[in-house]
């Protein structure tokens, strides 16, 4: 055992000096989004109508649902003809960028077909709307509204008798057993030591372990037997004495006797500044630190994150100016505070590129534009097309913005800017969609407040 311990650490010190290399591959190539599934999708006002992005699968560039299909052998399709119609091949484009577990394979009528750790990716023909699956839309649960059929969904207000009912009385529909999500949260086949977790951390566009707190753990490109300085905020993640090795994690004898966790040869910390999950305010504080990242999201070259001490990790642009997205929510919903309102998809596609505001105001905000080689859809950013031709990129659903105030690199000077509130009036006919002075895209049976906000990761 102590020639295992020795090794463990030289292996360590080798690296040290270096720049923390990162760990963690990217998540999905470009033309595959990302999707919280069901209710996660927001579609409503409410500040209630998300819970967490605890479910986070794979769709096509269109945000629909993908799915792998268990008698496929690794590389090979069985679903044709028939089969094909109900579960349609998720295509590939000619020459895409792959790299591991990604792949394409050709079928059987000579079209590429993409391949997630072998095993081809199918949409289903009952989806319409992100975040759904095998035709159980979320939009079904939120207020009344047309789904991406056309068909009016939704629960019916207590005002119609509904009870909250859903309009056509359905209930979710079991998914066949040879099928199955592609999923990449929660993860199911990697090992983790006991108190370990792998969940979505915002603040660092990733996919990362957390500890027992739930609190974001980093990587240390060094040897941890060197890391000591005085009040220095990295504390080591301690292992246990009766830990063992699991997976790519292993442990270290520190020179007080202490073990810590290693993860792929790493030793692992936690940031003492960060006071609650998903902060990772430990990034870019010391070059030899890096976030513990699984997997990382795509982030298109024109945007980086910056901070503000009043919202925390937010987005900018390439040269640090805020970016923002235009939102609703219920009137008297708390909002304003940092992930007071969590991003809604579906609310940010309803309101799409239109600002909703005046003259006036749309002197002030500019649509901020995609790069010239960025993909339409990779991972959680999309691009819009105005009819004119200008594209511009948006986030989890939302067009993104820039603010003629903000004049250098922290301005958040359009944060939290309302400009106007907007009232229903209530439904009088079975079917009709609640009467607006202006349509938002999403139906509110009573009045929605329209305001901007900065965009966090």
């Amino acid at each position: 055992m102590k020639k295992v311990l020795k090794a463990l650490v030289l292996t360590v010190a080798l690296s040290s000096g270096a720049a923390a290399a990162e760990i963690g591959q990217l998540a999905s190539p470009a033309g595959i989004t990302l999707q919280p599934l069901g209710r996660d999708q927001g579609y409503g006002f409410g500040g209630g109508s998300v819970s967490g992005r605890e479910r986070l699968v794979f769709a096509n560039a269109a945000g629909l649902t993908l799915y792998t299909y268990e008698p496929d052998p690794v590389g090979e399709s069985l679903c044709t003809s028939d089969c094909a119609k109900d579960w349609p091949p998720a295509l590939a484009p000619a020459l895409p960028k792959l790299f591991a577990p990604w792949s394409v394979i050709t079928r059987d009528d000579g079209t590429k077909q993409w391949a997630y750790k072998g095993k081809p990716l199918y949409t289903s023909s009952k989806d319409v709307d992100p975040g759904s699956w095998y035709g159980n839309s979320p939009a079904n649960d939120g207020p009344r509204r047309k789904n991406g059929a056309g068909t009016m969904v939704g629960r019916e207000p207590s005002y119609l008798g509904g009870g909250g009912r859903r309009r056509d009385g359905s209930r979710e529909t079991p998914l066949p057993e040879d099928w199955k999500i592609a999923e990449l949260l929660p993860l199911k086949d990697m090992k983790l030591p006991v108190g370990f977790q792998v969940k979505e951390v915002q603040d660092a566009l990733a996919i990362v372990l957390v500890d027992h707190r739930k609190r974001t753990l980093y990587v240390f490109d060094g040897n941890p037997n060197k890391d000591a300085r005085p009040n220095s905020p990295w504390v080591p993640a301690e292992a246990p004495q009766i830990s063992q090795a699991v997976g790519d994690f292993n442990f270290v004898v520190r020179n007080d006797g202490r073990r810590q966790w290693t993860y792929k040869s790493k030793g692992l910390y936690t940031y003492a500044p960060d006071l609650e999950e998903s902060y990772a305010d430990g990034i870019g504080v010391d070059k030899h630190f890096d976030v513990a990242a699984v997997y990382r999201f795509y982030t298109p070259a024109n945007v980086r994150t910056t901070y503000t001490p009043s919202t925390g990790k937010i987005l900018a642009s390439a040269q640090g100016l805020t970016l923002y997205r235009r939102e609703a929510h219920s009137v008297g919903q708390t909002h304003g505070l940092r992930r007071s309102q969590p991003l809604k998809p579906a609310v940010g596609r309803d309101l799409g590129i239109d600002p909703v505001c005046d003259a006036e105001c749309r002197k002030h905000w500019h649509p901020f534009p995609a790069a010239a080689h960025q993909p339409d859809a990779w991972g959680q950013w999309t691009v819009y097309t105005h009819p004119d031709g200008f594209r511009q990129l948006a986030y989890q659903g939302y067009a993104l913005w820039t603010h003629d105030g903000d004049k250098q690199p922290g301005d958040i000077n359009g944060h939290d800017e309302y400009l106007d509130f907007q009232f229903s009036g209530l439904v009088t006919k079975d079917g009709e969609l609640p009467k607006k002075l202006i349509d938002l895209g999403t139906p509110q049976d009573g009045p929605a407040a329209l305001y901007w906000a900065v965009i966090q990761p």
